[in-house]
Order: structure tokens, then sequence, then C-alpha cells
């Protein structure tokens, strides 16, 4: 998906990218930006109240454009996605929005195009525990293929991390069940052959 003139974050915040990049707070510059679009009752809610330079100090101070990034780096990142933002799984207009402001915030990394690296690849078959699946989505066949890796990992996220993404007052009892009981409450968001194979991928 290609962005026309005027509308790149870019654009919006009166910058290009070499001069974003070579600023000393690269990414401050876009949680203010970002905190200056805010309505009533919004907050930024992956900055916390104070700068995000002071609180992460584990992440690297430059920006970088998502097809800067090797494909290891990128499949970490979108499997971490999937796990903290449910709505990826979902057909919503604005489901990469939360993930893109996360992979600015924490990792420095911004994309013009993050739908394509989600949907290269088209569709395929999966056979499930002996269930055929036709026509998956290159998300759904991603996760299936990482799902010991998923389900590793989605046990040792923060707590108050899932609770803040996933919009939930507390986590409780099995973490991927909590995920796909979220994903199911998307209602016409989410079609039930998604839930049908997050299902079959992790049984009980």
């Amino acid at each position: 998906m290609n962005l026309n003139s005027g509308d790149t974050i870019f654009d919006k915040m009166k910058t290009t990218y070499d001069e974003l990049r070579n600023s000393e707070d690269p990414v401050g510059e876009i949680v203010n930006y970002y905190r200056q679009q805010l309505k009533k009752g919004e907050s930024l809610w992956w900055t916390g109240s104070s700068s995000y330079v002071e609180k992460s100090a584990g992440v690297p101070v430059k920006i970088r454009l998502w097809n800067t990034l090797d494909l290891e780096q990128k499949n970490e990142l979108k499997l971490l996605g999937f796990i903290q933002f449910p709505e990826l799984l979902s057909s919503s207009s604005d489901k990469y929005h939360n993930f893109s402001l996360w992979l600015a915030a924490t990792h420095g990394v911004i994309s013009t195009s993050i739908r394509d690296s989600f949907s290269a690849g088209g569709q395929t078959d999966l056979n499930i525990r002996g269930i055929p699946f036709k026509k998956v989505s290159r998300a759904l066949a991603q996760i299936y293929e990482n799902r010991d890796y998923i389900s590793s990992l989605i046990e040792i996220i923060d707590e108050t991390v899932l609770e803040q993404t996933w919009k939930v007052s507390r986590i409780n009892g099995s973490r991927i069940k909590q995920w796909i009981r979220i994903i199911n409450s998307l209602k016409k968001l989410t079609d039930e052959k998604t839930v049908s194979i997050l299902e079959a991928i992790f049984p009980e």
C-alpha cells in the first residue's frame, strides 16, 4: 500500500527521514507529534507519563525503516505484534495503527507500508492435527509455523504490558486461551475460520 504525497509521517511532521534519523531524539519527536494529536480522554499508553527515551535505555536511539531490517528481525517483531495486538488478525481498517506506534516507540522502527509485510505471500493450505484448512492467510500460517515459540513468548511478556495492549483489567488462566477469546470478541471483525484455526493450532 503506497501512501500519497503528504500522507507519510515525515510529511505530517514537516521533516524528512534523514533529518529525523539524525536528530538527537528521533523517537521522542515522534512521541511528541502523536501526543499533540491526542483528543480529550486519549493517552499514549505506549509511552507512559515520562519520555520514551528516559524509560527505554535498551532501545536504539536512531530510527530505522522497516525494510532495512533482516528477515529474522521482521519475523520476531511480527510475532510479538500478533501476541500483543490481537486486532492484527481482524479485518479492521485500522488494525495496523497500534502495532505501528509500538514499533516506533519501543524499537525505533517505522514503516510507510506495514500492511504489505503482513499480506505478502498470499494464502496457503494447512493441515493442522489432521484438520484441513483451505486458503489460510499468511499471518495465520506464520503463527502455525511458530506455534511453539509463540506459546513460550506469550508467557514471558510482562503482565502489565498485555493488560494495556489487550485492553483488559487482568490476565487470568491460560494466556493463549485469553488471547484467542479476545480475537473472537472482535465479533464481525474476525471470521469464525480464524478462531477455528487458532483453536486447532493451540488446543486445550
